[in-house]
């Protein structure tokens, strides 16, 4: 696990794979990395 930053300032633990720019789903509630979003849906 590597320290990663959000958009929001906010810093959690992702796995090592994930490289800077991927978006990620995170718990709201916990603040937990859960995985990454395959597909981002923007209108």
């Amino acid at each position: 696990m590597k320290a990663a930053k959000l958009e929001t300032g906010h810093s959690i633990m992702v796995p090592l794979f994930v490289e800077a720019g991927t978006v990620v789903r995170i718990d709201t509630e916990t603040g937990e990395y859960l995985d990454r979003v395959k597909e981002v849906k923007r209108s």
